[in-house]
C-alpha cells in the first residue's frame, strides 16, 4: 500500500508526500481579533489565495493561529488587508517565518527518533526473549506503521510533526501487544498438553 501510494503521489502530484511546513518551511501567523472568529472564516479568506490546506486553530477567545506555506510579502499584506475587511479588526501577536533549514533538522530527528526507538526495542525483546522475536516484533511493529504511513500518504493528508509523534505512539502500542502476545505464547510451550501441537497451532 505505501509502495503504491508514494508512487501515485510522485505520478500525480510530483512528490511522494505532502509534507507540511514543520519540515518544508513556512509562516506562522498568531491574530487576535476585536470580537470572537471562526476558523471557517478565517478558512474561507484563505481559500481565496488557494491556502485552503493551512492549520488555523483558536488558540484563544479572541485569537486564532494559522501555519501556512512561505507567503510573499503583497500576499500577506493582502490576506490580512482582507481578514480586516471581511472578517474583523485585527492586531498580528506573531508573524514567523520557519525556514527550510529547520525543515531538514526536524526531518533528521524525526528519523533519528525512529532509529533510536527500532533500537530500544530490539535490545529490549532480545533479552526479554530472545533476538528472533525481536525481529518479529520490530517487523509487526513497522508493519502497523507503515500501513497507517500509507494511508496518509494516499489521502495526502499534511505529514508533519504530529504525524511522526502518531508513529511513534503507534509504535509503542504495537510493540505492548506484540510482547504481550510473546508471553502467552511462551507461558503455552511449556504446558505439557502443548507439548504435540504444532508452533503454528500454539501461535493461532
Amino acid at each position: 500500500l505505501a509502495v503504491f501510494a508514494v508512487s501515485f503521489n510522485v505520478f500525480v502530484h510530483g512528490k511522494p508526500m505532502n509534507f507540511g511546513i514543520d519540515f518544508t518551511g513556512g509562516a506562522l501567523l498568531n491574530l487576535r481579533f476585536e470580537k470572537p472568529v471562526s476558523v471557517g472564516e478565517v478558512r474561507r479568506i484563505l481559500d481565496n489565495y488557494k491556502l485552503g490546506e493551512s492549520v488555523i486553530q483558536k488558540s484563544g477567545e479572541l485569537d486564532i493561529l494559522i501555519r501556512t506555506i512561505a507567503l510573499e510579502g503583497e500576499t500577506r499584506v493582502n490576506i490580512m488587508k482582507e481578514l480586516n475587511e471581511k472578517v474583523g479588526n485585527l492586531e498580528i501577536l506573531e508573524a514567523d517565518v520557519i525556514g527550510p533549514t529547520i525543515g531538514r533538522e526536524l526531518s533528521t530527528q524525526a528519523l533519528l527518533a525512529l532509529l533510536i526507538a527500532s533500537l530500544g526495542i530490539i535490545a529490549y525483546v532480545s533479552l526479554r526473549f530472545e533476538f528472533k522475536y525481536a525481529l518479529a516484533a520490530l517487523l509487526a511493529l513497522y508493519h502497523d506503521a507503515i500501513i497507517t504511513t500509507g494511508i496518509i500518504v494516499l489521502l495526502w493528508r499534511s505529514v508533519n510533526i504530529p504525524f511522526v509523534a502518531a508513529i511513534l505512539t503507534i509504535m509503542g502500542y504495537s510493540i505492548n501487544d506484540t510482547i504481550i502476545i510473546f508471553d502467552r505464547l511462551r507461558e503455552n510451550l511449556k504446558k505439557p498438553n502443548y507439548a504435540k501441537k504444532k508452533f503454528s497451532e500454539i501461535v493461532n
